[in-house]
């Protein structure tokens, strides 16, 4: 549910920021475009954006050079520098798919869903053919929201954030959303309670909160514990048991069409849900419906690994039921897209 207050303006830059074209070549799902938005928004709420307060330490060598020829001291369009060698190396180890953060193709590629805006110095080839620029054009562009968008999210602070919020709702796992807000440097405890100049509240748009059915089902359906270590905690509250960092993944992510459906979900401790949505691990089918799990050879871990090396192989916790075990098509599905590598 989405609260405007009768702002059609509003309404309709959210149905076109949540509405972007997600999916790249053989319908393989690609989370660099909200990745490339959720930055842009941010830079757009914080006040410290310009290169007078903006922390000079993290831009890039050339930034000074290509602003001042571009002429792009704006707030609201940046280097292509600064994108590649900033933001790119900021958001890179958040893309829960393995395919790397690459830049160049959303920063393209968003013109295309009227949310962007792209500039040149140069001759830019014709903005329709689709065709992706030649690396001299990225040289010398800048680009970034568009100028009505940047402004309304400017004058409403409040909506810009939960603009945010949305498209992290939309396009990744809960697990992943805090990191992304941290990388993407979001203004978040300073601009939740902003009022308008007037003293006005601010345009929100309403988080949607997903049914906690889904989540009752799993866990029940693994017998309240946690498939990988048996995480089994729980917590009187009155009157009633309530599990303590016992939570419902999906293994086919729900922000990607993976269904709420017992053979979709994994009950998983808090730890080995976050570890799983990042693609530290998946499953490895053995036998009909049987799986155990694999550790990713890119993970490293500096302290005693009590979540990963010991479980290395190990037979999953599992339902009982055939029907509600680990569908393989959506495991196929996590360690094709989600799953860093193999031993």
């Amino acid at each position: 549910m989405i609260q405007y207050d009768n702002n059609e303006k509003l309404r309709k830059i959210v149905d076109r920021f949540l509405n972007i074209k997600t999916h790249g070549g053989n319908n393989n799902p690609s989370p660099h475009k909200p990745l490339l938005l959720i930055w842009a928004i941010s830079k757009c709420l914080q006040d410290q954006f310009s290169l007078d307060t903006w922390q000079q330490s993290l831009l890039p060598h050339n930034f000074i050079k290509d602003v001042t020829k571009l002429e792009a001291t704006s707030k609201r369009l940046m280097p292509y520098s600064y994108y590649k060698e900033i933001v790119e190396k900021e958001l890179s180890p958040f893309s829960m798919f393995k395919t790397k953060i690459r830049i160049d193709m959303p920063y393209w590629y968003l013109t295309f869903d009227g949310v962007w805006e792209w500039n040149t110095s140069t001759d830019l080839i014709p903005a329709h053919t689709g065709r992706q620029p030649i690396k001299q054009y990225y040289r010398s562009s800048s680009a970034g929201l568009l100028e009505d968008d940047y402004n309304a999210i400017s004058a409403n602070p409040g909506f810009g954030l939960s603009l945010i919020y949305s498209l992290l709702d939309k396009f990744f796992p809960v697990t992943l959303h805090e990191d992304i807000i941290d990388a993407a440097h979001v203004p978040v405890h300073e601009l939740q309670s902003l009022e308008t100049k007037d003293g006005q509240s601010q345009e929100t748009i309403e988080r949607k909160v997903r049914s906690s059915i889904f989540r009752k089902k799993v866990i029940e359906a693994y017998t309240k514990q946690c498939a990988v270590c048996r995480h089994s905690v729980w917590i009187s509250d009155h009157e009633n048991l309530s599990p303590l960092a016992l939570e419902a993944a999906h293994i086919k992510s729900h922000c990607w069409s993976g269904p709420d459906e017992i053979c979709n979900g994994l009950a998983l401790c808090s730890t080995h849900h976050t570890l799983f949505d990042r693609g530290a691990y998946t499953l490895k089918p053995v036998s009909d419906n049987n799986y155990v799990m694999l550790v990713s050879d890119k993970v490293f871990v500096r302290t005693n690994d009590i979540w990963l090396a010991q479980y290395n192989n190990s037979t999953l916790h599992l339902p009982q039921y055939q029907e509600q075990r680990p569908n393989p098509e959506y495991v196929e599905w996590h360690t094709q897209f989600v799953f860093k590598g193999g031993q």
